[in-house]
């Protein structure tokens, strides 16, 4: 049976392997460390909860508000983030390889360090996101808006950047931006400052 509400519970460490938490509000609940690797969270609030170090693997995340959550050294790898609110969510150091973002919302969301490979993020909203010394390698930026995000140390090897926006960045220039073999077409660069990328 769904689990309605848990909003401010304390389930720091619970196994909560393939739960069926759809649409749950969940506001400031506190999972630190929790695993909920096949957890189910389609459209669930989790505004504001404490997701640190807890496992998310191949959970099923579509639409989930993630408004202002903190999943730093969170592992979300293969999880599914279609259409997510991430606005404002902190992602430090989280394990995000393979997972699907597209179309996430995930404006001014910490992301740095974070690990992104082969991540799917075509549509997605990243303006004024950091991404500092992200791991973006092989990633999928179709059309995405990155729009005055940090990508200081970034690396870009081989993502498809085809008709992103990637005006203005303020905090590319003076750190090396990895881009070999990243697909630009079409992408907007107008504004962009690149100095010391490497675009081999």
């Amino acid at each position: 049976m769904p689990i309605d509400y848990l909003g401010s519970a304390d389930l720091s460490e619970t196994n909560l392997t393939r739960i069926d938490l759809n649409r749950a509000k969940l506001h400031w609940a506190v999972l630190r460390g929790a695993d909920l690797s096949g957890a189910y969270l389609h459209e669930a609030s989790l505004q504001d909860a404490h997701l640190q170090g807890a496992n998310l693997t191949k959970a099923d995340l579509r639409g989930a508000n993630l408004r202002d959550a903190n999943l730093s050294g969170a592992d979300l790898t293969k999880a599914d983030l279609r259409g997510a609110n991430l606005l404002r969510a902190r992602l430090i150091e989280a394990k995000l390889s393979g997972a699907d973002l597209t179309g996430a919302d995930l404006r001014d969301a910490w992301l740095t360090r974070a690990t992104l490979r082969d991540a799917k993020l075509s549509g997605a909203d990243l303006k004024m996101a950091s991404l500092e010394r992200a791991d973006l390698t092989n990633a999928e930026l179709i059309g995405a808006n990155l729009y005055d995000a940090n990508l200081c140390g970034a690396k870009l090897s081989g993502a498809n950047l085809a008709k992103a926006v990637l005006a203005k960045h303020q905090y590319v220039g003076g750190s090396r931006v990895l881009l070999f073999g990243a697909d630009l077409i079409e992408a907007n660069l107008r504004g962009t400052d690149l100095s010391g990328a490497k675009l081999s």
